[in-house]
């Protein structure tokens, strides 16, 4: 279901912001979509879907309005550094680690990894040369789980389809870590007490291990997915 809504703009805004009043609408939205997420007020999956882009092309306008999409505390940081390695992943860490080529360091540093099918299906709807997109098709495909039922304490929290379905298999598969950036999902993960790590550990994490040589260098690249 889907509400119109009627705003009144004065008439010179869009020659001053050189848009069409389509091309507007759209980007109030993405802006709208941006700046939530930033504020942790939505979850990734629900910005893009108000932004009515991919989780790919969200990414790209996080980086456009210069807005990380890596919502993690130190503290976060230092707490996710001990913990255990059977990870079930989100679209973003798929995403941005496809885009700098190091989609492997899951497959080193993990025990065992999984994407739920809603992740696949936010990702597969993205361009058709993505590389996470390629890796799902190949490589990917055999971690590819379904999730059968997102318990209600976790729907009432309206996240999206992906984070619904990594939170889901966290909190009913026991040992599991959810791996996402964004503050929504990770303040729902909070509360129930599902534990979660996120991209930059993950790139940590691989230069502990002896998988990277600098974290510089890849964290910088990351920032300008």
């Amino acid at each position: 279901m889907t509400i119109q809504l009627t705003i009144d703009l004065p008439e010179d805004v869009f020659s001053l912001l050189r848009k069409s009043p389509s091309e507007f609408v759209g980007e109030l939205r993405l802006a709208a979509a941006v700046k939530w997420y930033e504020l942790g007020t939505i979850s990734q999956s629900k910005a893009a879907e108000l932004a009515g882009v991919s989780r790919q092309e969200f990414l790209e306008a996080l980086n456009r309005f210069k807005v990380s999409p890596f919502q993690v505390t130190p503290e976060e940081l230092a707490r996710e550094a001990a913990m255990p390695k059977k990870w079930v992943v989100n679209a973003s860490p798929l995403i941005v680690l496809a885009r700098i080529n190091h989609l492997l360091l899951l497959q080193h540093l993990a025990e065992e990894i999984v994407v739920p099918a809603g992740v696949a299906k936010e990702i597969a709807q993205g361009p058709g040369n993505d590389p996470a997109r390629d890796w799902l098709q190949t490589t990917g495909q055999a971690l590819m789980r379904e999730v059968e039922v997102v318990p209600p304490v976790i729907i009432t929290w309206n996240l999206g389809l992906g984070e619904s379905e990594v939170l889901a298999w966290a909190y009913q598969n026991h040992g599991f870590e959810a791996v996402l950036d964004d503050r929504a999902a990770r303040n729902c993960a909070l509360s129930l007490n599902i534990p979660v790590r996120g991209t930059i550990s993950l790139i940590l994490l691989a230069k502990k291990a002896g998988y990277l040589k600098e974290v510089t260098p890849v964290l910088l690249n990351l920032e300008q997915i």
